[in-house]
């Protein structure tokens, strides 16, 4: 077993997130649902020419952001640990976890801008 790496901290606004319809139903809200913050907008999704149903999915994926990365933190951190990729010969699921671990990283990474 290895051990666990440090994980970078997320800078942008605290999680966990949702989304609502404007008045019209083509822009989504962005909140936070930190309830120390004076103000929960975190952004919008839509105003452009995409279908309604597109921008609601879109909403749904954004807010469920900072989840993601926690979620998929967690899954490397671990992995890492109980995982030995150090050594030279693995067999085909550590080699597929090697892979999966590396894409987690890569995604990781772009998300904080590292």
């Amino acid at each position: 077993m290895g051990k666990i790496s440090e994980i970078k901290k997320f800078k942008g606004t605290k999680g966990p997130w949702s989304y609502r319809p404007d008045a019209s139903g083509d822009t989504f809200y962005i909140e936070t649902e930190d309830k120390d913050r004076f103000d929960s907008f975190v952004g919008d999704v839509g105003g452009g020419l995409q279908l309604k149903h597109e921008i609601e999915a879109n909403a749904q994926l954004v807010s469920t952001s900072p989840e993601l990365l926690s979620d998929l933190q967690d899954f490397v951190r671990y992995t890492e640990y109980f995982f030995d990729f150090e050594k030279t010969v693995m067999n085909d699921k550590e080699h597929q976890f090697l892979i999966l671990k590396n894409q987690a990283k890569r995604t990781i990474n772009k998300s904080l801008n590292l």
